[in-house]
């Protein structure tokens, strides 16, 4: 059974992300693997185990963590989560709302803690009509109430029908991350490009699935491990890779035959398509002299030299230019 975590009001109401066995923040920080532009709470950390048992704690604290029940919505300032299984019926968004504001505890609607009321997936409870609309203005403002009047959530029918290019577009603009580019298909959203490092991708990540939901496709990769990738495929000690930004690639250094530097380069750039790369390859032809040593003999012909060190080493060397550049 998996888990998923679903956002009741505020500006990502509808959103819906899959949780794995792992450990997360969630907040507005941008730092933040889950961001929620209006969460107020402070930063948090999402838990879920490998027995699937949600638990949400605040960041950098000793106190215990608090379990986010199946169906039992939690507030969060003007923020409810809830968190059930992905492969089993929900009640709507509504019923959900509606059973927390009507629980004792709800009474003090600044408790963020408040102990939560379990909602089965039941026929619709009764519930104060007023209560719901005051909370869903302070929350999320006019459009959420729609979701009061109406019988049951968009959101749980047709999740993120609302959603368009231009609403995933603002999530991205907000990110500052202009190495990720993003185009509309039939069935939803792709996302591709380049960014710095595997923090920036999962932030990112959860960024935009946190508004697209499931219908985002992620082709985007992290720059570090598009790095350290190319440098395994070169096995050349003396050449490093690094990235330069606006996914420009820089080799450098120098090895014995800077022309299958190059050909190892071009192959791992096809190899990343459809990520556009540009690589400059800077690689000078090693010293052979300085690692043959003691050199007995040496001739030099044409383009090509001969050196026979001390140990009786035989080399044959040829010239070869060693800069250029693929894109």
């Amino acid at each position: 059974m998996t888990k998923e975590l679903r956002i009741l009001t505020g500006f990502h109401a509808g959103a819906r992300i899959q949780l794995n066995p792992a450990t997360m923040s969630i907040g507005a920080e941008t730092t933040a693997d889950i961001l929620i532009q209006d969460w107020n709470e402070g930063t948090m950390q999402l838990a879920t185990d490998t027995q699937d048992r949600v638990t949400i704690a605040a960041a950098g604290t000793a106190g215990a963590p608090s379990t986010l029940d199946d169906f039992t919505p939690r507030r969060f300032g003007d923020v409810v989560l809830c968190a059930g299984p992905s492969d089993a019926p929900w009640p709507s968004d509504v019923q959900l709302l509606e059973t927390m504001l009507a629980a004792p505890a709800a009474a003090d609607a600044d408790a963020a803690t408040d102990e939560p009321v379990r909602v089965p997936p039941a026929p619709r409870a009764s519930w104060t009509r007023t209560g719901l609309v005051a909370m869903l203005v302070g929350s999320v403002g006019a459009g959420a109430l729609a979701l009061a009047v109406g019988k049951t959530s968009q959101a749980a029918t047709h999740p993120l029908a609302r959603v368009g290019i231009a609403d995933v577009r603002g999530a991205l603009d907000r990110l500052q991350e202009p190495g990720i580019e993003l185009r509309e298909q039939p069935d939803g959203f792709v996302a591709s490009g380049i960014v710095a490092n595997a923090a920036a991708a999962r932030k990112a990540h959860a960024s935009l699935r946190s508004v697209a939901g499931s219908r985002l496709r992620w082709q985007v990769k992290p720059a570090d491990d598009i790095a350290r990738e190319l440098a395994e495929s070169l096995h050349e000690p003396h050449v490093t890779v690094r990235y330069a930004g606006a996914a420009r690639f820089e080799v450098a250094g120098t090895a014995r035959q800077p022309a299958a530097v190059r050909d190892v380069v071009e192959r791992f750039r096809n190899d990343m398509a459809p990520l556009a790369l540009t690589v400059g390859v800077k690689v000078e032809r090693i010293d052979e002299l300085a690692v043959a040593g003691k050199v007995d003999s040496a001739l030099h012909a044409d383009s090509v030299r001969y050196i026979e060190s001390s140990d009786g080493t035989k080399n044959f060397l040829a010239d070869a230019s060693g800069n250029t550049t693929l894109q």
